[in-house]
């Protein structure tokens, strides 16, 4: 079933443009910031043409210092673009919900993750929406923790490349039942016996 996807003028207006109006206090309260078209990383998992979005209330929290979180303008502004090509997409621990990590930098010099709802609703529409944006403290943990699954990677030299500078490895197995792979995340072990 084709879903159509309705677009109001304040939604076609780019994402920078939102975040000036969001500031200069011109954006309706009932209104949510149009990120674009759900990635192709993510279409693979369960969703297919439904708009990216992010509330108002979310978007204060993850500028807002007291929150934790205090993304700059800067940033956010690049959470279009780098979510289209994220390190990883791990799954979510609520179920309909993935994790990306995207390679963008909080103050704090953490890794960014954006937490993605995959079935809500914007007035009658299906939408997908960030719930969250944060820098991550502890993300090596996080990665090796068995509860993060690893569902897709966009760029496996590069990921691997920011993994072992973590000192982590991502390693891909083929799946028995297709032609996927499964993607596991572990710690480099540097003793080398001579």
């Amino acid at each position: 079933m084709t879903r159509k996807i309705i677009k109001t003028k304040f939604q076609r207006k780019s994402f920078n443009r939102q975040i000036s109006a969001y500031f200069k206090g011109e954006m309706h309260s009932n209104e949510n910031f149009y990120l674009g078209l759900v990635p192709k990383i993510l279409n693979k998992h369960g969703i297919v043409g439904f708009k990216l979005v992010m509330s108002q209330k979310t978007f204060e929290k993850i500028t807002n210092l007291e929150y934790g979180h205090h993304l700059s303008r800067k940033v956010i502004k690049k959470l279009p673009k780098f979510m289209k090509r994220p390190y990883l997409v791990l799954k979510g621990s609520l179920e309909n919900t993935l994790v990306e990590i995207i390679g963008l930098k909080d103050y704090k010099k953490r890794d960014i993750l954006v937490a993605i709802r995959l079935d809500a609703k914007e007035a009658y529409t299906d939408v997908t929406r960030v719930t969250s944006v944060y820098g991550k403290k502890g993300l090596n943990n996080y990665l090796l923790s068995s509860n993060h699954i690893v569902l897709d990677v966009y760029n496996e030299k590069k990921t691997n490349r920011w993994l072992v500078n973590k000192g982590l490895q991502l390693s891909k197995f083929p799946s028995a039942n297709d032609l996927s792979c499964t993607y596991i995340i572990c710690e480099i072990n540097w003793n080398i016996n001579i």
